[in-house]
């Protein structure tokens, strides 16, 4: 004589019911759905390739709007243009282990599982002159005021800074 199982699958069905059954169907479905690994986001056409040249351009900007926006908040300035000129761009600092005489870099793993050198500090750009060309009330006293500002922000020598107006 033939045993029945406890767990046949009829048993099942008259024990769950139909409509539990469906659910346990379409999370197991889900959970295989989830478990497939997709493709890497390489769509490398829309990065934005990060270079020196692109980091100093952005710091020129931002520099160069932040110091015209206090300089037009000086009594009797109504406009301002100012630019910059660099001494060097951004320098990344990196671990270094020294061991005996040799030092080697120490590096860590990016989101893609590539090298890269652990960076402990980040210099921004040396500052080499800054000219300004201010509109409205350009007499001696604001000068004199835009170079104080510009030297006690930037070490800078004071005959790097041209403050002139139109």
């Amino acid at each position: 004589m033939k045993e029945k199982s406890a767990f046949s699958v009829k048993n099942i069905i008259k024990m769950m019911g139909p409509e539990q059954l469906v659910i346990i169907a379409l999370c197991g479905i889900a959970l295989i759905v989830l478990s497939v690994p997709t493709k890497k986001q390489g769509n490398t056409k829309n990065r934005k390739v990060v270079t020196q040249e692109n980091v100093a351009a952005d710091y020129c900007t931002y520099t160069e709007q932040k110091i015209r926006n206090m300089i037009v908040k000086i009594n009797g300035i109504t406009d301002a243009q100012v630019y910059l000129t660099l001494k060097s761009g951004r320098e990344d600092v990196v671990l270094k282990e020294s061991s005996g005489e040799r030092e080697e870099v120490v590096y860590g793993r990016d989101e893609t599982g590539g090298q890269t050198p652990y960076v402990i500090k980040e210099n921004e750009p040396e500052i080499e002159g800054i000219a300004v060309i201010v509109k409205g009330d350009a007499s001696p006293e604001n000068i004199l005021k835009i170079t104080n500002m510009l030297l006690a922000l930037f070490h800078i020598e004071s005959h790097k800074i041209s403050v002139i107006g139109i």
